[in-house]
């Protein structure tokens, strides 16, 4: 018997995206081992693969931009709306044109998360479609527009507003992940869990790791800096080397590690970042849906950056209230070290107990339903 081919398009809007999917093709594989997966995304390969636990094909095309950024908490509008604008203006060809590579490629079902042209290209050739995430373009489009000082941009965005709602809502099922932003009432809405790969904690090997580094260190609180695959540049130079009462080691990228003489590269500690919320004292981060429920998985405190203009900010940050401690911040108190106070503060309540993933199954299975059905 011929396998099914589930034709999987992930976003390459920062990583968020992946950390949500993979969990769920993982939990997928374990229920369906005969459904045979390709993969639409231009992130790394490599990265791709090491969440994943089969093998898969990898196409590095994009299916949608998302929202262009300027860095990791700030929305490009205008850049965003010109290459919106584009896409829409040759709407119908794009369709027919992914529509047309999916018939070639013998898919037999498409989930997205969370581009609306890989269903749209679906609904169109009659294939089973999921739409899979805890957002909706359409509704990040409309709220970052509401945000922009230039009112016009309003009045340019109700064809492609229109495109989006009529396509998503079309879909076999919209697979809501726990947490959410509101989204319209819709029929083919079903909600899920939180959806991870929750980490496994490794502090004994970190601060093993640290001390080697710095033999003068004998106990030390560990700070993971990430913003989510994004570009976000500030200097760590005026944040403490002691917080309270213990020498403070920052876990974050290369550049960032170079301001700081306590500073280590994430990259050289050779350990799978899931794991590396697992196992520090404290993330400093932006609201993102895969590393607040990692961290919620790991119960482990968070300070993180404000971010207005994301509409799903608000619903990520209340439920992210009720699993550990956390403080927000504003972006200007980055760079000249007032945050440490807020940091202080976190790392003096310590962990809580970590919640489970239970989405990973439920949204598994709600897919291999619709696999049955194709």
């Amino acid at each position: 018997m011929t396998p099914l081919h589930l034709l999987v398009c992930i976003s390459s809007h920062g990583f968020g995206h992946l950390s949500q999917t993979a969990p769920v093709l993982n939990a997928l594989h374990d229920i369906r081992p005969d459904v045979q997966f390709t993969i639409r995304c231009t992130l790394d390969p490599d990265r791709i693969r090491s969440r994943l636990k089969m093998p898969v094909k990898i196409v590095a095309e994009a299916d949608d931009i998302g929202m262009l950024m300027k860095d990791a908490v700030t929305v490009d509008i205008d850049s965003s709306l010109h290459v919106l604008m584009q896409i829409h203006g040759q709407w119908q060809s794009k369709v027919d044109q992914l529509a047309g590579w999916m018939a070639r490629a013998g898919v037999d079902a498409v989930l997205s998360n969370v581009g609306y042209l890989p269903l749209a290209a679906a609904q169109k050739i009659g294939l089973p479609n999921v739409g899979m995430s805890s957002l909706r373009w359409d509704a990040i489009l409309e709220s970052a527009v509401s945000h922009a000082p230039d009112h016009s941009h309003r009045a340019n965005i109700k064809h492609m507003l229109q495109d989006m709602r009529t396509t998503y809502e079309a879909a076999t099922r919209f697979i809501r992940l726990t947490p959410c932003m509101a989204l319209p009432a819709a029929s083919n809405l079903v909600s899920v869990g939180p959806v991870c790969d929750p980490g496994v904690r490794r502090e004994t090997e970190l601060k093993r790791m640290i001390q080697r580094q710095y033999p003068d260190t004998e106990d030390c609180h560990l700070i993971l800096v990430g913003m989510g695959g994004m570009p976000f540049a500030f200097s760590l130079k005026h944040w403490p080397a002691k917080m309270p009462g213990k020498d403070v080691f920052y876990l974050c990228e290369e550049t960032i590690a170079n301001t700081h003489p306590h500073a280590v590269s994430v990259d050289a500690t050779g350990i799978r970042y899931s794991d590396l919320i697992a196992s520090v004292d404290l993330v400093l981060t932006k609201p993102g849906y895969g590393t607040f429920v990692e961290v919620a998985m790991a119960g482990t405190p968070v300070l993180y950056v404000e971010r207005p203009q994301w509409a799903e900010t608000q619903a990520l940050t209340s439920w992210l209230e009720t699993k550990v401690p956390c403080r927000s911040i504003a972006r200007d108190t980055l760079d000249d070290g007032r945050a440490a106070q807020a940091a202080s503060e976190l790392l003096s309540m310590g962990r809580t107990p970590p919640s489970q993933a239970t989405g990973n199954r439920q949204a598994a299975l709600i897919l291999s339903n619709i696999l049955n059905t194709s």
